[in-house]
């Protein structure tokens, strides 16, 4: 009986868990990223990329790395321009 519990104890501790890990991966943000090229399709480095959000006018910008990527990150969900 005492090993009944324990293993009832142990499956609980568990399943506790693993439903705490679970909430954690949830996000309520994304991210956007890309990369900044010229016409011959050269990367630009420097570059301002302003992203907007369509529904809440939510702006944010930032500058391309030597290699032309952006990436823009804690956006909340939305549509974005």
């Amino acid at each position: 009986m005492v090993r009944s519990r324990w293993f009832s104890l142990l499956m609980l501790v568990g399943l506790l868990l693993s439903v705490t890990v679970s909430g954690y991966a949830q996000g309520a943000t994304g991210q956007l990223s890309g990369t900044v090229t010229d016409a011959q399709g050269a990367r630009v480095q420097g570059a301002s990329v302003k992203v907007t959000n369509r529904d809440t006018a939510l702006e944010r910008d930032v500058v391309t790395d030597e290699n032309g990527n952006f990436a823009v990150q804690l956006l909340p969900p939305g549509k974005y321009r």
